[in-house]
């Protein structure tokens, strides 16, 4: 049973469709008002930037409801249950640092918002700290932007695996630079918020193939239908060889059956429509793919990334596996605030930018009313919204 303030049908629209356009309107101003430090680098305008951050937090952590709300409500009531007996009986499940999370605020806090509040915190802190390199290099509004409409809403019920996810999008830097042992790190840490995160590990390898001469592959022209191909071919076998593993593995912990579901081989083609979201993104990389390496930083890196989740969602119509694919949805994000910086011919480049950020926010209101608020999963969790003040 949800608790809290109701809101009214209009004014929980009014909530989800206000948080993001101004954590958009505040990103952009973020990046507008811009500075230089003492070392020439450009820093973002940090009030702008955390007002920003703000409009998208507060929504979430205050929420009295979502789609699996009665499930972290059970796991809280449990750690209150057992007390200091929690850690003697602890199996495994929910991930670690999850559970610590539940645990120190059952402790101190002894309120469950404060949990909903601190994941909503770490699921955005990554993200907003990652973006914060990008400043002058990527649109940073359009970041959020796209950000919000493939992603966002989820976080409303994926709770443990949004921590894991944002702390992946840090991990991306060392991607960038081919760090593989900080890059591990930071994905076994976000491992221990949702186990489903070691999935990253093995695509280090994917993207960064070993190569003598990798900063003169980056600027190579990447062959879209070629690695498009491969990844098809890949997903599917180290699908099966996880399948054959991981229940050996794990099989006797009592965790192990939330995530069964992941090995089970089904056939819907609906699932596709996971990566709808993505069209526009594969137009543009598929139309403009010659230029991006010209002047997008690891622009092949990124869009090896973007062609993963195409995989990955085309694979998904076999293998349940279209979660996985959250991980990288900032790497799309990444390309979609990208776009401004391509060589478009000067006469032209002001009205095909207006055009591509007119199309794109269009795009973006309709992916969200249709996938969101038209899904019988979302939308009775999310309508109507209701306001828990802790």
């Amino acid at each position: 049973m949800a608790s809290g303030i109701e809101l009214n049908t209009l004014e929980s629209y009014s909530v989800y469709f206000l948080s993001i356009f101004l954590a958009t309107f505040f990103a952009y101003l973020s990046d507008k008002f811009s500075y230089k430090n003492k070392i020439g680098n450009y820093k973002v305008n940090k009030a702008f930037y955390i007002l920003s951050f703000l409009s998208l937090f507060l929504p979430v952590g205050l929420r009295g409801f979502g789609v699996d709300y009665g499930t972290y409500l059970n796991m809280y009531a449990n750690v209150n249950l057992l007390g200091d007996n929690y850690f003697s009986q602890y199996t495994g499940m929910p991930e670690p640092f999850f559970a610590i999370l539940n645990y120190v605020i059952a402790h101190t806090l002894n309120n469950f918002q404060f949990v909903l509040m601190f994941s909503a915190f770490l699921s955005l802190f990554f993200v907003y700290l990652n973006l914060s390199r990008y400043v002058k290099k990527v649109s940073m509004a359009m970041y959020i932007w796209s950000y919000s409409f493939t992603y966002y809403l989820l976080l409303y019920g994926l709770v443990r695996m949004s921590i894991a996810i944002g702390v992946t999008v840090f991990a991306y830097k060392y991607l960038e630079t081919r760090n593989f042992k900080k890059y591990l790190f930071w994905c076994i840490m976000a491992s221990l918020f949702h186990y489903s995160a070691l999935i990253m590990i093995p695509l280090y390898l994917l993207v960064n193939p070993i190569s003598k001469n990798a900063s003169r592959d980056d600027k190579k022209q990447l062959d879209l239908f070629k690695f498009v191909l491969l990844i098809i071919f890949i997903i599917p076998v180290l699908f099966i060889i996880v399948q054959k593993f991981f229940p050996l593995l794990f099989g006797g912990f009592s965790w192990f059956s939330r995530y069964s579901t992941y090995f089970e081989i089904e056939g819907n083609w609906r699932v596709i429509n996971n990566i709808v979201c993505m069209a526009p993104l594969f137009i543009i990389v598929l139309i403009w793919n010659k230029y991006f390496n010209i002047s997008i930083y690891r622009s092949n890196l990124y869009i090896k990334l973007f062609l993963v989740i195409i995989g990955i969602g085309i694979t998904s119509v076999v293998f349940p596996i279209h979660r996985v694919a959250y991980y990288l949805y900032p790497a799309a994000c990444y390309l979609y605030a990208s776009v401004w910086k391509l060589p478009f011919e000067q006469s032209r480049r002001k009205y095909t930018i207006v055009l591509y950020n007119y199309l794109i926010f269009i795009f973006g209101l309709g992916w969200i009313y249709l996938s969101i608020f038209q899904s019988d999963l979302w939308k009775p969790y999310l309508i109507p919204y209701y306001l828990n003040l802790p």
